[in-house]
C-alpha cells in the first residue's frame, strides 16, 4: 500500500468517525478549487455529517452554480469558526493563500491539506500533495472508491468540472493517461462534457468580454517576440471592484499567439501592487521563475506578486527569465 493510499483511508475514517467539518480553497477560487471544495461539501453532507463551506471570497464565480452545494458557500467573514471542527482544505499550497480564513481558525483547529501544487508548504496534521495530479479534482476521485454508494451524476459533475477546468480542456500539458481514465469514469457516470464545457469556458458575461477586450488591448510583445505581457491596471481594478473574476482564462491568451513562449499578465489589485500570471507554451518552467519572487506554481503555469512601478516590475520578471534561459 503506497503512503498516499494510506493517507486517503486515514482521511476517509476520519470522515466517517468525526461530526464536524469546515471545507474551504484558496483565495480567488478557481474552477478546481471551487468544484473540489463542492465535492467535499457535498460527500460529508451525504455522510450526514455536520459542514461548513466557507471562503475568503466575498461571492465565488456564479459560472459554477449548477454545481451541487455552490449555494452553501459562504464567505467567512459570516460566519463564527466551529471550535470542534476539522478543515480539510483543498487546492491550497501555503496558509497564506487561505485569505482570512487563516486568521478566523482557532488554535486547536486541525487541519487536511489535499492540494496539486508543488509549492505546496506541508501544514496540514495530514497533507496529501500529488505534483502529477492535473487537478485537486482528480486527487479526489480517491473518494470515488472509498465511498462508491455515495457516488451519483451530481458528484461527477463536480470532479469533471474541476479536471476539465484545470486542464484547459484536457489540452494542457498537465493532462495524462490517468486524467482520460478518470474522465471516462466520470461520464460513465453520467457527466455530459459538453455542457460543462459550454458552462464553464463559453457562457461568458458581457463585463468578461470587455475585460479581455481591455487586456488584450494593452498587449505587448518583447524578447524577440517569445514573451507577450497584458496589463490591467489600477484604474480597472477600481472601477470593477469584483474585477478578478473576470479576469480568468485571460493569462492563456498569450500562448495563443504563434512564436510566444512565456505570456505575462499583470494584474494591479492596489497602486504599485501586481498579482502577475506567468503561462509557458514551450520548455520554460514558469513556477520557477515566479519562485524568484516569493510565487509559485506548475512547470506551465504560475503565479507571483511584485510591487513597484508597472515598467520597473516588468524589467525585473524579464531579467528573470533572462536568468532561466
Amino acid at each position: 500500500m503506497s503512503q498516499d493510499t494510506h493517507h486517503y483511508q486515514r482521511i476517509a475514517a476520519i470522515f466517517r468517525e468525526h461530526e464536524s467539518f469546515i471545507v474551504s480553497a484558496h483565495i480567488r477560487a478557481d474552477g478546481d478549487a471551487i468544484a473540489a471544495l463542492c465535492f467535499v461539501d457535498s460527500l460529508l453532507k451525504r455522510l450526514g455529517k455536520t459542514v461548513l463551506a466557507v471562503l475568503h471570497d466575498t461571492l465565488p464565480d456564479q459560472k459554477y452554480s449548477f454545481l451541487e452545494s455552490f449555494h452553501d458557500i459562504r464567505p467567512v467573514s459570516s460566519v463564527l469558526c466551529p471550535s470542534d471542527a476539522i478543515l480539510v482544505l483543498l487546492d491550497t499550497p501555503t496558509r497564506e493563500r487561505m485569505g482570512d480564513v487563516a486568521e478566523w481558525l482557532l488554535p486547536q483547529t486541525r487541519i487536511i491539506n489535499i492540494d496539486h501544487h508543488v509549492s505546496n508548504t506541508g501544514f496540514g496534521f495530514i497533507d496529501i500533495v500529488d505534483a502529477a495530479a492535473s487537478s485537486t479534482s482528480e486527487m479526489l476521485m480517491q473518494f470515488w472508491d472509498l465511498f462508491p454508494d455515495l457516488m451519483d451524476e451530481k458528484m461527477a459533475e463536480m470532479l469533471f468540472t474541476g479536471i476539465c477546468f484545470d486542464t484547459g480542456r484536457f489540452r494542457f500539458s498537465n493532462t495524462t493517461q490517468s486524467t482520460f481514465r478518470i474522465a471516462g469514469r466520470l461520464v460513465e457516470a453520467g457527466v455530459r462534457p459538453e455542457q460543462i464545457t459550454e458552462a464553464v469556458f463559453y457562457q461568458w458575461s458581457l463585463i468578461h468580454a470587455r475585460t479581455i477586450g481591455r487586456a488584450l488591448n494593452n498587449l505587448q510583445v518583447c524578447k524577440q517576440g517569445k514573451v507577450a505581457v497584458m496589463l490591467l491596471d489600477h484604474e480597472f481594478f477600481a472601477q470593477n471592484p469584483d474585477g478578478w473574476k473576470e479576469v480568468e482564462g485571460i493569462s492563456d491568451l498569450g500562448t495563443s499567439i504563434a512564436g510566444i513562449e512565456i505570456a505575462l499578465f499583470f494584474k494591479e489589485i492596489e497602486p504599485q501592487r501586481f498579482k502577475v500570471s506567468l503561462r509557458s507554451a514551450d520548455h520554460w518552467d514558469v513556477g520557477r521563475i515566479a519562485s524568484a519572487f516569493g510565487g509559485g506554481g506548475h512547470v506551465k503555469a504560475a503565479g507571483c506578486e511584485i510591487r513597484g512601478e508597472f515598467d520597473s516590475a516588468l524589467r525585473r520578471l524579464l531579467a528573470e527569465i533572462d536568468l532561466a534561459e
